[in-house]
């Protein structure tokens, strides 16, 4: 009785009385330690009269009413309750130390999962492509190929019939026959040889001075009869202080060749080409204007690209394979040469190539 009787009349002194002030701030101190919270801390009493009691200097008193509190004597059965308040300054830091190294390694982990499947659909998309592209040329190849050998095999067998042998006039027409589609094979043969060439990479440029007209010249005879047979025309014109240029021969007539065979092919209408040629401060420039369907900015962007062609319909409507213009670029930039293209659908398109005049 006289225990239970000395517990209440305790409960009723003040709590400065009841608490060691100089004490209880180490021993929270220790008790946090130990459970591995080494922060700095606010620390008051909450008196029966709900007024706060600092212990120790307070970084900042209005935030104290944010902090932990609990009973300070629980077992008290008379008097108001007294309460100790803890407040942690740095708690939101705290925490963040605590788990940015965690966050850190899930937000890498996101991004390298994230990265890898749009890598993966990259590389799906991209064989799909492919696949596509490879198909269309193989498609595209069996037809360039097969029309020659069929158009020689009937002129073969015409040939063989032996009303025919002894008339000059028509034997000697299924032999022209014969020699102009053996050469139209021997053109597609060229063609994937260049697809090879491209993409090894393992050509090698025999450089050597070389007269432009003479160049410019050939290089219009050889579309010359194209385009007249289509009631076409095909202008040259040039302008040069000095018409010599350091390049391979064979290359730069190939180069020419594909772009004026381009311009024939995209023409709906009558073909007119204008080939122009001049020099500027040490390069040689060389143009192909036509007036053919033209090209949106999408398909000049795709146009060098190997087996890419501007889509007109039907995939038989323009003859190829889609290997000119990536093969222009290519010995282009292995002479230090560039390209460049203007187009608008409809209006026709100018590629414009510079070179320098010494390698």
């Amino acid at each position: 009785m006289n225990q239970v009787l000395e517990e209440l009349l305790e409960g009723q002194k003040n709590i400065l009385d009841r608490v060691d002030t100089t004490q209880i701030k180490p021993l929270i101190r220790n008790h946090l330690k130990e459970k591995g919270i080494e922060q700095p801390f606010d620390l008051a009493i909450i008196n029966d009269q709900n007024q706060m009691i600092p212990i120790g200097a307070i970084q900042n008193t209005e935030r104290m009413a944010t902090g932990i509190q609990a009973k300070l004597f629980p077992s008290d059965l008379l008097g108001k309750e007294n309460a100790i308040l803890i407040h942690f300054p740095n708690k939101r830091l705290f925490i963040l130390q605590q788990i940015w190294l965690p966050v850190l390694s899930s937000m890498l982990f996101i991004g390298i999962v994230i990265f890898c499947f749009i890598y993966a659909i990259k590389v799906i998309i991209k064989q799909k492509n492919l696949s596509e592209i490879k198909n269309d040329f193989i498609n595209n190849m069996t037809h360039e190929f097969k029309t020659p050998i069929a158009t020689v095999s009937l002129a073969v067998e015409a040939l063989q019939d032996p009303e025919l042998v002894n008339q000059d006039t028509f034997r000697n027409r299924y032999i022209g026959i014969i020699k102009d589609e053996n050469k139209r094979l021997g053109t597609q043969v060229e063609k994937v040889l260049q697809a090879a060439t491209l993409e090894k990479k393992d050509f090698k440029l025999n450089m050597e001075w070389l007269n432009l007209h003479d160049i410019l010249e050939s290089a219009k005879a050889h579309v010359l009869l194209q385009v007249e047979n289509k009631g076409g025309q095909i202008d040259l014109e040039t302008r040069f202080s000095d018409p010599n240029l350091e390049a391979d021969a064979f290359h730069l007539a190939h180069i020419l060749n594909n772009l004026l065979d381009n311009a024939i092919k995209y023409c709906s209408a009558t073909p007119l080409i204008k080939l122009k040629a001049w020099d500027e401060n040490g390069f040689i420039f060389i143009s192909v204007t036509d007036n053919g369907i033209g090209m949106s900015k999408e398909a000049v962007r795709k146009i060098f690209d190997k087996f890419y062609r501007v889509p007109t319909g039907n995939v038989h409507d323009v003859k190829g394979f889609g290997l000119g213009l990536a093969y222009v670029k290519t010995m282009l930039e292995a002479h230090q040469g560039e390209i460049q293209v203007n187009s608008e659908p409809g209006k026709g398109s100018t590629f414009t190539i510079k070179l320098p005049k010494k390698q």
